[in-house]
């Protein structure tokens, strides 16, 4: 069954450059044009079944919140078919209907009857939606006194008391404690567990993935992938590794054609990192890996002078900003040896790699042998280099790291899974017992 089907949408906005050029042309009874038609959605076609959950990705502008007002029935499309099934619920602007000097409870409250619900349903579901905000007594203070994440808490608690056949998200996870933010993912696992469709917009790759089986990516108003959410977040990964790198590339010949020559006294320039590559196992170009893979990060350089034993640091930081490892030739206390004149590469192996779920952003640096890759006097320094995703292997929740243990019993390490057990009994003899 058909849960959400669009076909040839498009959506346009007229642009006026000011108010008087929209009274020019309504004096001029149509006869002449001020306007600029601005297209945000071009001819999008799709279809979603009923119960499967997708992902929409893209950049800021790409006509993302416009699909969603579209599905909601806010915006009304400019030509093509638009078809939902069932009732639907819009995670749009959360909070916008807030009263800032009415109390959290009163604004909850006002916010089910505004969403369809009766009295009687409203008042029965309100201490629900209140206990899942969490607020304490503060619920009962004005809303102009409430933080931005508190606001948020109370605009999500205030959105959980409909249960609709389709439900629409649009960034509504981006604000808020990491706490919070849990509690939002595993309310919408539980919708997604009833069968029920939703639609997720989000720049957080990792929650998409989460989330999501498939995945849409729209680019100016246009899907330019549509498929499993691994291949089109890999996708789309790169085509913005891609851009960044461009970008840095500029800045790199601006900044040296405006920067010192090789022979001033100051290092940085004589050693220049030209690529950062992420390789898999068999040495192949990859953005997503999955916990335990072989992952190389390889730092190829151009040198222009000869240098003993520089310093080659390298620091991945999760998305959120904490750095979750660090490492450099200078405290492994190894010999990076003597880099002359011209091309070379310098590559880090984590094997296995045991970071957990998530999206990792890789910092590099080349520094004299007796600085550190903080310090101001580098050869050479990226930051945000390149960024790479890894998803749970085998496992159904997220953790930070995949860390190696060992079990015991007894003093006895425990020995592998032979078979499945049936009722408490073991459905094979041959797995030993264990006291």
């Amino acid at each position: 069954m058909t849960a959400i089907r669009l076909h040839e949408a498009r959506k346009v906005y007229r642009y006026y450059p000011s108010r008087g050029h929209r009274l020019k042309e309504w004096l001029s009874f149509g006869l002449r044009s001020y306007a600029t038609d601005v297209a945000a959605l071009r001819d999008v076609s799709f279809t979603i079944k009923a119960g499967e959950s997708v992902g929409v990705i893209g950049r800021n502008g790409a006509g993302k919140s416009t699909l969603l007002r579209v599905l909601a029935g806010i915006s009304p499309l400019t030509s093509g078919i638009r078809e939902v099934q069932g009732s639907v619920s819009a995670m749009i602007e959360l909070g916008a209907q807030f009263h800032p000097d009415y109390t959290g409870r009163e604004n909850v409250a006002i916010s089910g009857i505004m969403l369809g619900l009766s009295r009687r349903d409203m008042e029965a579901r309100l201490p629900t939606a209140l206990e899942f905000a969490e607020l304490g007594d503060q619920i009962d203070h004005p809303l102009r006194t409430y933080s931005s994440g508190m606001q948020a808490r109370l605009a999500f608690a205030a959105s959980t008391m409909i249960r609709p056949e389709v439900l629409l998200v649009d960034e509504v996870l981006a604000v808020g404690d990491q706490y919070f933010v849990g509690r939002c993912v595993r309310y919408i696992q539980q919708y997604q567990r009833t069968g029920r469709t939703m639609v997720l917009v989000s720049h957080d790759l990792t929650l998409i993935h989460a989330l999501c089986r498939r995945v849409m990516w729209l680019d100016q108003g246009r899907i330019v992938a549509d498929g499993a959410s691994t291949q089109v977040c890999s996708a789309y990964r790169r085509s913005v590794q891609e851009e960044e790198n461009e970008k840095a590339k500029v800045r790199s010949r601006i900044a040296g054609s405006s920067g010192p020559s090789p022979e001033a006294s100051d290092p940085a320039g004589r050693i220049t990192i030209t690529d950062v590559a992420l390789l898999g196992g068999w040495e192949e170009a990859r953005v997503c890996f999955m916990g335990g893979d072989q992952l190389t990060i390889s730092v190829a350089y151009h040198a222009r002078i000869r240098y003993p034993n520089p310093n080659i640091s390298i620091t991945i930081e999760r998305s959120d900003g904490v750095m979750m490892t660090a490492h450099s030739t200078k405290d492994a206390e190894l010999d990076s040896g003597v880099v002359e004149p011209g091309e070379g590469a310098f590559d880090v192996v984590y094997s296995p790699l045991m970071l957990g779920p998530g999206v990792y952003r890789v910092h590099v640096a080349i520094t004299l042998d007796d600085l550190l890759a903080y310090n101001d006097t580098n050869f050479d320094r990226i930051e945000g280099a390149r960024e790479f995703q890894v998803m749970a292997a085998g496992r159904p929740y997220p953790v930070a790291i995949e860390h190696p243990v060992v079990w015991k019993r007894g003093g006895r390490p425990l020995g592998p899974t032979l078979a499945r057990t049936t009722h408490g009994a073991s459905t094979s003899s041959s797995s030993p017992e264990r006291r």
